[in-house]
């Protein structure tokens, strides 16, 4: 294997594998072979609809209530549950018009 004096690793990859020439662990200098394209990769995810997020942040609610919880914090459930902060309120403020007491 050749010695390559590079400043980045980014100009040298080595890849951990033998070669149809029978090389292991040949060094790729020229980076133009070495790109791969890569398209769309951010992708989001679907949002829950709003049953989803009641449903889990009561189910939240009533473990903790198992567990001899007796006040709950918003920001408690939102961390817990990755949710926003105005999503557990509207979520929260839907439950006590449905006659839940969540808090």
């Amino acid at each position: 294997m050749k010695n390559v004096n590079k400043s980045s690793t980014a100009e040298s990859l080595v890849f951990s594998g033998e070669s149809t020439s029978g090389e292991f662990g040949r060094a790729i200098t020229d980076m133009s072979a070495a790109r791969i394209p890569v398209e769309n990769l951010r992708r989001t995810a679907a949002r829950p609809d709003k049953s989803a997020i009641e449903n889990a942040i009561y189910a939240h609610i009533r473990a903790l209530r198992a567990l001899g919880r007796k006040t709950i914090y918003p920001a408690e459930i939102a961390e817990a549950l990755t949710l926003s902060l105005e999503e557990v309120r509207n979520a929260l403020n839907s439950l006590r018009k449905k006659g839940v007491k969540p808090l």
